[in-house]
């Protein structure tokens, strides 16, 4: 078998023979009528320069895939669909996984993407995200899957919102056996940059509307209360109290990425929808939920629905008048500004929450499963959390 330091003598580990010229198809379907928002779908390839174990300068090639509206008002969600990501490793890679009797290759990654809004950018790398496992093929190069998923995004002025790959790309691949156990060469680390002299432009949006912006503040490692109006089925509206918990820098440089870290959001359910839950013979609840956060970039503002917070499984009290506490997690996603200025960042107005309540069997109650449950910040409230110079 060859060891993986034998590969510093081979030319091309990832596509290297492909050229820099950037393959662009833009698909429009139908005729609209005039002022009618048009999804538009785009395909692009892009390369890569990576740098393997012993292997630096090495190239890949990734293909990416979006479905966009042309066009929204302000306020209103931009939902990107359809994203896909294929990174196509090359023979000369599959020659060696399969020289170490690799049969499959799977694993994880993080991409960069970049956000303009109007003047203002910023870069954001996504969350880790799963290489789902991909069979070898007996020869020749083969096709892997980057799984991620881009947040929807809502911007609260008039002009445009412009998505585009961003310059960084970080791979972690695990070639298999057949039994599937790792190979000997183990997890390889990817590191890869966009390669110079490509247009990365995936998605612009136009922002037909204008829409106030938020004011500023600073509150640097806060913990702040907010009442959410949330709407259980069978039940009705409650108002319930979750306390935010997150830390933050107290200044970056631009383009210097920083991550809010720490973030919990710490919720009191109140007796009375407490109660209504043991009606329904409910012992336990569980589940997952997706909250909006307000971003404010030198003025300029956009909600990211996202991240998604993890709801424990905890116990409804049975003690009548008792009330119920648990904790939602959820990482946040980092961020680096293109210019001096500022950030603020707020809870956003929505946190929808699916909610599953089970009895002492483990049953289903008539609640049901994965129930939808919106919440929405009650008006008056002051919900920023921080703001953040940013410096040269």
């Amino acid at each position: 078998m060859m060891p993986w330091t034998s590969w510093k003598n081979r030319s091309h580990v990832f596509s290297g023979a492909v050229p820099l010229a950037v393959a662009l198809m833009v698909g429009v379907s139908g005729g609209p009528a005039a002022g009618v928002p048009t999804n538009v779908s785009v395909s692009k390839t892009l390369n890569y320069t990576c740098t393997v174990p012993n292997l630096p300068g090495q190239s890949l090639r990734g293909t990416f895939g979006i479905t966009f509206p042309d066009s929204v008002k302000a306020g209103e969600k931009i939902r990107y669909t359809g994203f896909s990501i294929g990174l196509e490793l090359s023979a000369s890679v599959t020659d060696v996984f399969r020289q170490h009797s690799a049969v499959s290759v799977d694993g994880g990654g993080k991409l960069d993407y970049d956000l303009t809004l109007n003047t203002a950018g910023m870069t954001v790398t996504s969350p880790g995200s799963p290489i789902p496992q991909a069979d070898l093929p007996a020869t020749g190069p083969v096709t892997v899957a980057l799984a991620t998923e881009l947040p929807a995004l809502t911007a609260r002025q008039a002009g445009s919102l412009a998505l585009g790959v961003g310059s960084g790309l970080d791979l972690a691949l695990t070639p298999r056996l057949a039994d599937g156990t790792p190979t000997d060469l183990g997890t390889v680390p990817v590191s890869c940059a966009l390669a110079t002299g490509q247009d990365p432009s995936l998605a612009t949006t136009q922002i037909t509307a204008a829409a106030a912006a938020k004011g500023a503040g600073v509150n640097i490692g806060v913990t702040k209360s907010l009442i959410y109006k949330c709407t259980v089925p069978l039940v009705g509206p409650q108002n319930i109290t979750k306390t935010v918990n997150i830390t933050f820098p107290d200044t970056a440089g631009v383009r210097e990425k920083f991550r809010p870290t720490n973030f919990t959001l710490d919720v009191t359910v109140n007796s009375n929808l407490v109660a209504a839950f043991r009606s329904f013979q409910a012992k336990t609840m569980e589940g997952f939920g997706v909250a909006d956060i307000d971003v404010v970039m030198n003025g300029l503002g956009l909600t990211v629905s996202g991240p998604s917070v993890t709801i424990p499984k905890v116990p409804v009290p049975q003690q009548p008048g008792s009330v119920m506490r648990f904790t939602m997690t959820a990482d946040m996603p980092a961020l680096a500004l293109w210019q001096p200025g500022s950030v603020s960042i707020a809870a956003g107005r929505e946190l929808n929450e699916r909610l599953t309540f089970r009895k002492e069997d483990g049953s289903l109650t008539a609640l049901g499963q994965n129930v939808l449950v919106p919440c929405t910040q009650n008006p008056g409230q002051d919900n920023l959390l921080a703001t953040i110079p940013i410096t040269n």
